[in-house]
């Protein structure tokens, strides 16, 4: 999953971020368990696999919808 100016990339597609209304994860307390990564969009949620916390990557984009309204 890799963040763009204008979009988040998931392997082959592709979401603008003007069509992304959230993104949360959930994970369970375990230290070596799967967790997921949740894409809110338009077209519905998104669940991902992940293995690491992606607490930087939600930051970051919060940060880049929070810097730009016209992708609000």
């Amino acid at each position: 999953m890799k963040l763009y100016e204008e979009m988040i990339s998931v392997k082959e597609e592709q979401y603008p971020l003007t069509s992304i209304f959230d993104i949360s994860y959930r994970k369970k307390a375990e230290d070596d368990s799967i967790g997921f990564i949740y894409l809110h969009t338009t077209q519905g949620v998104r669940t991902y696999y992940i293995k690491e916390e992606p607490i930087a990557f939600i930051e970051a984009y919060m940060k880049l919808k929070a810097e730009r309204p016209e992708l609000q």
